[in-house]
């Protein structure tokens, strides 16, 4: 090429626009409400069918070692849309109706990093971080509210669309009337967003109620499953999982778009092989199933045991979707290389607030009834037997990195308004 040559081209492709930037993934995040760790098919209940939620696990990557942020709600779903431990943000217990209080003044939400980057945002279902005015989703980073400000045993039950309460119900039975609409009111929200968002990508937290008690399903469902009122609503919640797919489908966004499936802490009851329930810092109040696909992004069918917490997803998804990271510090951290399959994590501990740490095999649990115990989780995921007494310095060890993290999360915690 001449010298004249090479400079025409070069002057030429400096007018030219710049490529696009690839257009990053759609997210539609599923998260139930009480399911526990062995509520579905792919994690090894036969008596419940879940096809829909089932071949998450076959088209994507099953994680075995995912957390729960916390074993209750509103501390769990916190640190989901912060990337903050629930103690940084001020959010250690459930909020009930009175709490006008929120997420700190100044909490930037997954909503938020997200919109910013150009997404569509909706939160359809249940938010459980503050009833107040101000503290409702729409002034968290979501363009769209369809759903309750609380748990469905709440009340007054009430139901908003975007900030206008549509529904009130005053009493727990006046509201059981709603309950067994409650899955397929929210999925038909959810595809309608799905359906209207455009050309813009969109992240959509779908909240379900279910199968948090007063547990119920629809008529089409009432009565079906092998495992009563609770199976019954954990397969209406499998038909939501296909109605999701549907629409995606038909929009032409299934390849293009990250779906996770998961739930906000452990189930009620027995979730074995896990020891403990819901509000239990054992395992089953703790781990919790978790389905992620994308198509020629997230391997299919395959098994992960990679330790995880819903705190990684703000971190992730800032990485994945190409997001300015929020201004508060991060507790999760980003776990693409997990999801993707490029490169195993790091180790690293997850500590519980001030209750439980797990760090590889090992996992300290401080509790009010039984005091300080320490398992050994690959040789014993059940928790059955204490080894505190043989290893003690495995113990001090976990107790220091307990007390390390709870101390810098104090330092830097910001009061709930």
């Amino acid at each position: 090429m001449t010298r004249f040559a090479w400079l025409l081209a070069a002057t030429l492709a400096a007018a030219l626009p710049a490529p696009a930037a690839e257009r990053p993934p759609n997210v539609v995040f599923i998260l139930t409400d009480d399911l526990g760790w062995s509520d579905l098919g792919s994690y090894g209940n036969s008596r419940i069918r879940t096809p829909h939620i089932d071949r998450l696990a076959k088209t994507g990557t099953r994680f075995t070692n995912f957390y729960a942020a916390a074993p209750i709600c509103s501390p769990s779903r916190a640190g989901l849309l912060t990337g903050e431990a629930p103690e940084r943000v001020g959010i250690t217990a459930v909020l009930f109706p009175q709490a006008q209080r929120g997420l700190p003044d100044g909490t930037q939400t997954l909503g938020d990093v997200l919109r910013s980057r150009g997404y569509a945002t909706a939160l359809i279902g249940k938010w459980h971080l503050g009833a107040g005015a101000a503290a409702l989703p729409l002034e968290h980073g979501f363009d769209r509210f369809f759903g309750f400000p609380y748990s469905n045993d709440m009340s007054p039950f009430v139901v908003l669309d975007q900030k206008r309460e549509i529904e009130r119900y005053a009493s727990p039975e006046a509201a059981k009337a709603i309950m067994p609409s409650l899955t397929s009111r929210l999925t038909r929200a959810a595809v309608e967003f799905i359906e209207t968002s455009g050309d813009k990508p969109f992240f959509l937290l779908l909240a379900h109620a279910m199968p948090h008690g007063p547990v119920a399903a629809s008529g089409a469902f009432a009565g079906r499953s092998k495992l009563g009122k609770r199976g019954d609503a954990i397969e209406e919640l499998d038909w939501s999982m296909g109605e999701i797919d549907a629409a995606l489908a038909r929009t032409g966004h299934e390849r293009d778009t990250l779906v996770v499936f998961t739930s906000d802490n452990g189930g009620v009851g027995r979730n074995l092989p896990l020891r403990g329930a819901k509000f239990d810092y054992f395992e089953g109040g703790l781990r919790v199933p978790m389905l992620v696909r994308w198509p020629d992004r997230v391997p299919a069918g395959r098994v992960s045991d990679g330790p995880a917490t819903l705190l990684d997803w703000m971190p992730t998804l800032v990485r994945l979707s190409g997001a300015t990271p929020p201004r508060q510090p991060q507790d999760g951290r980003d776990i693409s290389d997990l999801l993707l399959g490029t490169a195993p994590l790091p180790d690293a501990p997850l500590v519980f607030w001030n209750r439980a740490v797990r760090d590889g095999r090992y996992k300290l649990v401080i509790d009010k009834r039984f005091g300080t115990l320490l398992f050994d989780l690959q040789a014993d995921p059940g928790e059955k037997l204490d080894v505190a007494a043989r290893h003690p310095d495995v113990v001090k060890r976990l107790e220091d990195v307990m007390g390390r993290a709870a101390a810098t999360r104090t330092a830097g915690s910001r009061s709930a308004r």
